[in-house]
């Protein structure tokens, strides 16, 4: 039986979701969420976060039945870090009136987002603040003025190195990790290693909402270090026998980091999902390469703006991946922006004319990390295979997307062969 903070999180999960966060919860619902608002096993983390869609959504009659009786009652039927919400007069904080404005659908100036994000990183905060502040701007939409002051707010302390080397791939993929399909971005890299292109990766062990098959947990699983220094990172990247390397949130960026208890409470994705991705703990000297994925449309121009103010990006690639990752899904086209240099080019990238990739599902809900492993370690092995085809696949669409290589037709001969010979499984085994 769930409890109540479970119950909670499930009609979080519930309120605001789908294409037009149209969805609503019933009057059932309403009935059940009246009572966890007292509960003392809830987190008001959590509570607050489903408040502030209420006041921001549009809601069903059944829902504005419950928010008027909240807001005719609050000191009655919440806990009081809730009061703010609905009279100014509790406003203790500057975080508080900031939250209030946006609920309103203001949006920020310059130095009023870098204050909130200020205090979301103070360890004097309060969750439950912090989680309004995030779940507001979300709702409200960020503005580009906002995205571009976050981006340039948590690159700005994010601990890294400098890498010399012609080129680096930055494989930037969601923290959050796989749950319906077998992790095959950190496979990438031991064959990009392997034909000659250094690349990073960078995530954290796993973090809200998914939870999932994250980079960390396939190293961790494999025996290897996956909160290595970042010198140790780096040198790993330069070594001719690795030529890759995964640097840890924890370790270049204690302050996202710190963040996981709140956005885990939260539920929701804050636009810290997308910005971690973009702050590059491993930086090109000469020409760094962002590879990264998303999933709805919606967040096609918001990402291209976002990478053309990433400082250190010269050349992105970004597709509709695999659950928003930068991995090509094996069964359909998708569409591929790319920029090289000053051009930006929007097309397809679509898998080979192969019977075995095209009808293989990759999908299994219940993945375990185990399984995501043995998948990878058999891609590194045999080109043959429907997960080596995958990532023959995707390597290729990397390579020829962002023109690295001469020859198209070249380029598939080397990277079966880098595969077939044992030169990628060498490079994973190495790290």
């Amino acid at each position: 039986m769930q409890n109540d903070q479970e119950q909670l999180i499930a009609l979080l999960k519930r309120k605001g979701t789908g294409k037009s966060m149209s969805k609503s919860l019933s009057k059932e619902d309403c009935a059940s969420l009246k009572r966890y608002c007292l509960s003392s096993n809830i987190s008001n983390t959590t509570l607050t976060t489903i408040l502030v869609a209420f006041l921001m959504l549009d809601n069903t009659p059944d829902e504005e039945d419950f928010l008027q009786d909240i807001q005719q009652n609050f000191r009655q039927r919440i806990p009081s870090p809730c009061f703010f919400l609905f009279d100014p007069v509790f406003c203790q904080h500057p975080i508080q009136h900031l939250i209030h404005q946006i609920i309103k659908h203001k949006d920020c100036s310059e130095e009023e987002i870098l204050k909130g994000l200020e205090y979301a990183i103070s360890p004097d905060s309060q969750e439950h603040l912090v989680a309004a502040f995030l779940e507001a701007l979300r709702l409200k939409e960020e503005s580009e003025l906002e995205n571009m002051s976050s981006l340039n707010f948590f690159y700005s302390r994010t601990q890294y190195r400098k890498i010399d080397c012609p080129v680096l791939i930055d494989l930037s993929t969601a923290y959050d990790g796989f749950n319906r399909h077998p992790n095959m971005v950190l496979f990438l890299a031991p064959v990009l290693a392997s034909l000659g292109y250094s690349s990073s990766l960078h995530g954290c062990y796993d973090v809200s909402p998914k939870f999932g098959i994250t980079c960390h947990k396939l190293l961790e699983r494999a025996g290897k270090n996956p909160c290595l220094s970042l010198d140790e990172v780096a040198s790993r990247i330069l070594s001719p026998d690795i030529g890759w390397g995964y640097s840890d949130q924890s370790v270049y960026h204690p302050d996202l980091w710190a963040l996981k208890d709140c956005r885990k409470n939260m539920v929701k994705r804050p636009l810290l999902s997308t910005i971690e991705k973009f702050c590059c703990p491993m930086r090109s000297l000469h020409r760094h390469i962002i590879v990264t994925g998303f999933t709805h449309p919606a967040y096609r121009k918001k990402t291209i703006s976002l990478l053309q103010h990433v400082p250190d990006c010269d050349s992105f690639m970004f597709i509709r991946g695999v659950e928003g990752s930068c991995l090509a899904p094996n069964d359909r086209r998708c569409p591929l922006i790319v920029s090289n240099t000053d051009s930006l080019t929007e097309s397809f990238l679509k898998p080979f004319e192969d019977e075995t990739l095209l009808n293989h599902d990759f999908k299994s809900p219940d993945i375990s990390v185990d399984e995501s492993l043995a998948a990878g370690i058999t891609a590194l092995q045999d080109p043959e295979s429907s997960y080596g085809k995958w990532i023959i696949y995707n390597i290729y669409g990397l390579l020829t997307s962002l023109q690295l290589e001469p020859s198209i037709h070249l380029t598939l001969e080397r990277i079966v062969h880098t595969i077939s010979s044992g030169k990628a499984f060498q490079h994973w085994q190495s790290y």
